[in-house]
């Protein structure tokens, strides 16, 4: 599983478990995505996720 930010790779996780949980810490804004790749091959991608401070 990658994780982007703003389209440059945030930080990344290997596992070939089914079923985990990843979490990370998100302190700058930006548009993060989520990215589940099998080899060079991406399986799915979340839409962008937009933080921003109030």
């Amino acid at each position: 599983m990658l994780v982007l930010k703003d389209g440059v790779l945030f930080t990344s996780i290997a596992g070939h478990e089914r079923h985990f949980v990843f979490e990370f810490d998100a302190t700058e804004e930006g548009d993060y995505r989520l990215q589940l790749q099998r080899g060079t091959s991406i399986e799915a991608l979340s839409n962008p996720i937009t933080l921003r401070s109030k």
